[in-house]
């Protein structure tokens, strides 16, 4: 993070002038000896907000970094001022673009002076969920403490820091306080003190700036809050208050108005009734939204040989699909090719690489700055945005009112002098619904088996620089697998993810092995999140469409249970999944809408949560990142080491790495961790660890030991990436302990199975580094997971079939 931008943005917010030096309390610190006490400390709290205005020094997560007028974080700049950004190739700029902060990244409380006594770190912190202190209600909130002993988060100090770990992620769109008390010693044994800024703040004497009466006031606040929790106030050297940022609610609006959009075409209604004027700028013609049109393919063997992605995927390989054709023939199996037409929230314009810079935009103009005009603007403002607004309840929209919110779709509100109120159109809490730029034709494929009739369907996702003719490869395994386990197998169907396969834009532009980046896009922080908000939707929209068209007598679908819909997902696709079926799942209260969603099962093979730190400690993944990073950071050393490496940038990074001494790696994993805060702040919202706790219905995860692609556990830049955090925030027992009912476990594939990333795919005959596998035990362990995954979806997520238990034995 740039801390002097975030430094500039918090000094505007204050106003403040200099106040003098920050080694002594301006004003007589008589008033309470413990303030006078705390100043003689050799080990301070780096906290410095009136010494130097230009570049004050804050403890972050705060409230003093965000922004007033549109409720996200300030580190882009203040919105309308010089220092404003919308530069969001900068992560600082990325970061700002947040409407709270991060809910599972660390704290980090700094202080000047002798390194901290680690022994007395616990002791010291506290940290309380809370209203909101500038709330009228504030009083009305019971605060609810978060400690070690619940297992909510640890507390270590390492040198100068103390560190904070969430070993849970913190409630979304909520407000959390945080205090340190001298009970933490430094290494010379003395407790540690406060700075002059905060023993102003703390300080019952006026302040020497009338700007720093409101921070005053909100610490007075905050520490008769921890005195009423049972922490000694005059212990008290720093507190703080956050707020952190929404999950998920951007998708939930989505959903909610895509179903009343459906809602209003069915009474008579027309989509350009709710997606008018600015929610749909290209003025797109959404009439055949969710419409699918599909044909049977008549020679499946000549299909399969001539299908290229598939030739891709494996090898060219004349005896593999030689044998896929034939079990397609012994199976009886169908297939069916065609479209669906999605609504598309991206921009998809290749003109100066439109598609990589431009996240969502809203729909709708942001509440937080409607509600920032009609309490701090001006009476001619205030007017104009009431024009603006003719014939919407301002008061009620304000309040969240659906209904007044439903009028605000599409909405254009002027300021008196004629400019827009939100002409960025972020996509925030506060303005929760994207425009639609486009529909878009998906190409789809259906597998469907022998006897079809009432069956079921699973919608399959695949994995990054993947493609949806990945089903062809296990379609038929799967299929006969639940049917010689007695069960009736379900219909598969597959989509692309957006920038995969046949979703390439019109200069060719798609992700593949050698460009995973175009979807990841880890150079513009707010676009990767859309483009995983974009999958998330597209396979809800699949959902939809199945029982839209069979409702409008679709001949082939007529057929099919459309209430009987699980989903799989395997690596992106798992980690896209998870989403989506939380998003399916979570209930509309109404029974029709929900009907049009909800899975009855959910299988995700090797996902994980943290994103960011995932693919930062990815043995596939990771070296190419960092090359990356360290390429666009301009680091002079790296750039004259591998500036030309090109597709072998990761290689060069590992070697680069591997001749650094200890202190040198340490810079350069500063530099990422730096990254990682950042690009989880962003993600959070999106991010399965984040989701999981919300997600209902049936739940089975595969995992496979060592996993080179999405780590197990990562450990290096957080301990919440990877699979294990992920099954833990979904409450997942170890398949092994499973008897019956639903289930909500996970399968640990051992070492011994040999089990790789895509093995739920198909046989890997090589491990991550490219070492050769035994053939059977490949086959053995791929047999294995497709067994449980086809089998916990046929059943509808009550039960699974395990075949051979060694392979998921513990180590």
């Amino acid at each position: 993070m740039n801390k002097h931008l975030l430094a500039l943005v918090v000094a505007s917010s204050l106003g403040l002038t200099a106040c003098g030096d920050d080694t002594k309390l301006s004003g007589d610190p008589t008033q309470d000896p413990s303030i006078g006490e705390s100043l003689k400390a050799e080990t301070k709290v780096k906290f410095d907000i009136v010494s130097d205005p230009s570049n004050p020094v804050i403890v972050k997560p705060t409230y003093l970094a965000m922004d007033s007028v549109d409720g996200t974080i300030k580190s882009d700049g203040s919105v309308g001022t010089e220092t404003y950004s919308t530069d969001i190739s900068n992560p600082e700029v990325a970061f700002g673009k947040n409407d709270g902060w991060s809910t599972s990244q660390p704290l980090v409380i700094e202080f000047t002076g002798n390194a901290l006594d680690a022994t007395t770190a616990a002791a010291s912190f506290f940290m309380l969920e809370t209203g909101n202190p500038t709330s009228a209600d504030y009083a009305n909130v019971q605060p609810v403490k978060l400690s070690e002993a619940n297992g909510d988060f640890k507390v270590v100090a390492s040198g100068n820091k103390l560190i904070v770990t969430l070993l849970k992620p913190l409630k979304p769109s909520s407000q959390y306080q945080y205090a340190v008390t001298s009970d933490l010693k430094d290494a010379k044994g003395n407790p540690v003190g406060m700075s002059n800024s905060y023993s102003i703040l703390k300080s019952t004497n006026p302040t020497p700036n009338i700007a720093l009466e409101p921070a005053q006031q909100l610490t007075h606040l905050s520490e008769a809050t921890f005195a009423a929790a049972g922490v000694d106030k005059s212990k008290i050297i720093f507190s703080n208050w956050f707020s952190t940022a929404s999950v998920g609610k951007v998708l939930d609006t989505t959903k909610a108005v895509l179903a009343q959009t459906i809602a209003t075409v069915q009474a008579g209604g027309q989509p350009g009734d709710i997606w008018k004027g600015e929610a749909n700028p290209n003025n797109v013609d959404l009439t055949s939204l969710y419409r699918m049109d599909i044909t049977p393919v008549d020679n499946i063997p000549t299909f399969l040989n001539n299908n290229p992605a598939l030739r891709a995927l494996v090898n060219n390989d004349q005896a593999t699909l030689d044998q896929l054709a034939g079990a397609y023939t012994t199976l009886g199996l169908q297939v069916f090719t065609g479209t669906i037409n999605l609504p598309y929230f991206l921009s998809d314009e290749t003109d100066n690489q439109e598609w990589m810079k431009t996240p969502w935009q809203s729909a709708v103009p942001s509440l937080a700055k409607i509600k920032h005009i009609m309490t701090e603007g001006s009476d001619a403002d205030k007017a104009a945005v009431m024009t603006s607004l003719q014939g919407i309840d301002i008061t009620k929209l304000l309040q969240g009112d659906t209904v007044e919110f439903i009028k605000l779709i599409g909405a254009k509100v002027t300021l008196a002098d004629g400019s827009r109120l939100d002409s960025e159109r972020l996509v925030t809490q506060y303005s929760p619904l994207p425009q639609i730029k486009s529909v878009k034709q998906v190409p789809i494929v259906l597998i469907m088996p022998a006897n079809a009739a009432d069956a079921g369907a699973v919608i399959y996702q695949h994995g990054i620089t993947s493609v949806k003719e990945t089903a062809f490869v296990f379609a038929a395994q799967h299929i006969g697998a639940a049917s010689t386990a007695g069960m009736t197998p379900k219909t598969i169907i597959a989509i692309d993810h957006p920038l995969h396969g046949e979703r390439a834009l019109a200069d060719g532009t798609v992700t593949t092995p050698a460009t995973a980046s175009v979807y990841m896009n880890l150079q513009y922080l707010n676009v990767a999140r859309d483009n995983i908000r974009q999958s998330i939707i597209d396979d809800l929209g699949v959902r939809t469409s199945l029982t839209i068209m069979q409702a409008g007598g679709h001949p082939l679908l007529t057929q099919m249970n459309t209430q009987d819909v699980s989903f799989f997902g395997h690596s992106l696709g798992a980690i896209s999944g998870i989403g989506t079926y939380r998003l399916a799942n979570q209930s509309l209260g109404k029974p029709e809408a929900d009907a049009l969603f909800n899975f009855t099962s959910g299988a995700f093979a090797n996902p994980g949560g943290g994103i960011p730190s995932l693919l930062l400690e990815s043995a596939t993944f990771g070296p190419t990142i960092k090359h990356s990073l360290l390429m666009g950071a301009k680091v002079d050393a790296y750039v004259a080491n591998c500036g030309s490496a090109g597709a072998l940038g990761g290689a060069c990074f590992n070697t680069f790495y591997g001749s650094l001494d200890t202190t040198t790696q340490g810079t350069i994993d500063a530099l990422f961790s730096e990254f990682g805060y950042a690009a989880q702040t962003v993600l959070d919202t999106v991010d399965p660890y984040n989701l999981a706790k919300d997600v209902n219905g049936p739940v089975y995860v595969m995992q496979a030991a060592n996993d080179s692609v999405i780590p197990n556990q990562t450990m290096k830049f957080s301990i919440m990436g990877g699979t294990e955090p992920l099954a833990k925030q979904l409450k997942l027992d170890d398949l092994n302990n499973y008897s019956s009912g639903e289930v909500r476990h996970i399968a640990r594939f051992n070492s011994g199975s040999l089990a790789q990333h895509s093995t739920v795919i198909a046989p890997q005959l090589v491990d991550g580094e490219g070492n050769p596998l035994d053939p059977g035990t490949a086959q053995a362990a791929t047999n294995e997971a497709q067994l449980e995954v086809a089998t916990f979806n046929a059943s509808g997520g009550q039960g699974v079939f395990v075949a051979d238990g060694t392979l998921i034995q513990p180590e």
